[in-house]
């Protein structure tokens, strides 16, 4: 199977931080994402939905990769990764990288912080477009039963509150983590050979 570092069909561009005079809490506005949460509204917008991220700064957080929630203003707390798909699909490399975070890239002492450079030499594999395109589908699947099940539980258990700490959320996520690895390895034998590598 092919292998490729990011900085081969990525680009990348850290965010930005709003100017606090036009932050606010209308949410009619565009959301301001910082990777972590959503912090407040703002006026305009600097990436679109569904696009890849990672968090780049801050504690508990650093190297994870998420997916833009909506059409948003990304601060600069994470980095974009703009993915030629004619190489590999975001989604792909987003269920990758839910098995493979990128936590060992924090080059931070005092504070916990990825760089753009970092980035560049991180090294994938890259299967077919076929195989990326029916691992995504069985995991955006699953996805869609666990977000189910969460709205489900949150209605069973008003008014008691319903978290990502629940165990029946802990539950839904370790499973999607495992049906995760069985999707991957049955679409590449070699995706979790060396989990985590990176080029020298």
């Amino acid at each position: 199977m092919e292998r490729r570092t990011l900085g081969s069909f990525c680009s990348f561009k850290y965010g930005k931080m709003p100017e606090k005079n036009r932050v606010t809490d209308d949410a009619s506005l565009y959301p301001i994402f910082s990777g972590y949460r959503i912090v407040g509204y703002y006026d305009e917008s600097n990436i679109d939905e569904g696009e890849l991220i990672v968090v780049a700064r801050g504690v508990g957080g650093t190297g994870d990769v998420k997916l833009t929630p909506a059409k948003c203003y990304l601060t600069n707390l994470s980095i974009a990764i703009d993915v030629d798909e004619e190489v590999a699909l975001k989604q792909y490399l987003y269920y990758y990288f839910q098995l493979t975070n990128l936590r060992y890239l924090d080059s931070g002492s005092a504070q916990s912080q990825i760089t753009i450079s970092d980035l560049h030499n991180v090294d994938v594999p890259i299967p077919s477009m076929e195989l990326q395109r029916n691992t995504v589908a069985t995991l955006r699947a699953l996805d869609d039963k666990i977000a189910n099940n969460t709205k489900i539980n949150n209605h069973l258990a008003s008014p008691r509150s319903v978290t990502d700490s629940s165990p029946d959320i802990r539950r839904g996520k370790r499973l999607s983590r495992i049906s995760a690895r069985r999707a991957f390895s049955a679409s590449s034998n070699s995706c979790f050979s060396n989990k985590g590598a990176h080029s020298s």
